[in-house]
């Protein structure tokens, strides 16, 4: 299809339809499998900043526009990093469904993206926070490999793990910084 649009075969607006229905089909599992494959240094980036605001004994708040995607996967990688069972990175993720009125913040009046399933895409169902974990386990190994392979290596999980684990540490942070 990139081909035939390129050349002028296929329309942009013919090729935007076809492509939202795709993205539609494919739901959020899709969303999340390619978010994970081509935001790799930023997913590194934003466990590393982490990480660094927690050395420094600093709160930390991670979001994202929608709140749920992307915020869901870091979530979910900090969660698995301090060894959390994936059953309960599964039920912390679904949590979000609650706020699923809000989910979108406004993306669905961009012009691309008119036809988008906003019942598909607002709400935030154990399904596809379940996909992207098993597409972690098949493509990486699991979200510790992963993060392994995009920068955030084993003794930065570790450390992560100490820096949220550890109960003198967060008693001992909460009371000198906040």
């Amino acid at each position: 299809m990139a081909s035939a649009l390129a050349l002028g075969i296929i329309s942009k607006e013919r090729s935007r339809k076809a492509l939202l229905k795709e993205i539609n089909a494919g739901g959020l599992p899709l969303l999340y499998k390619i978010l994970l494959d081509t935001s790799k240094p930023e997913f590194c980036t934003v466990l590393r900043l982490i990480s660094e605001a927690l050395e420094a004994g600093r709160p930390v708040l991670f979001f994202c526009k929608a709140g749920k995607d992307r915020t869901g996967l870091v979530a979910a990688l900090v969660l698995a990093a301090c060894g959390c069972p994936e059953p309960l990175i599964v039920e912390d993720y679904a949590m979000s469904d609650s706020y699923h009125r809000m989910a979108l913040a406004g993306i669905e009046n961009n012009p691309e993206l008119r036809g988008l399933n906003r019942a598909v895409f607002e709400a935030a169902p154990r399904q596809a926070i379940t996909e992207a974990l098993q597409y972690l386990h098949c493509q990486y190994g699991g979200p510790h490999m992963y993060m392994q392979k995009i920068g955030f290596l084993e003794q930065q999980q570790q450390r992560l793990k100490e820096l949220l684990t550890t109960a003198d540490l967060a008693v001992a942070t909460a009371q000198n910084k906040l």
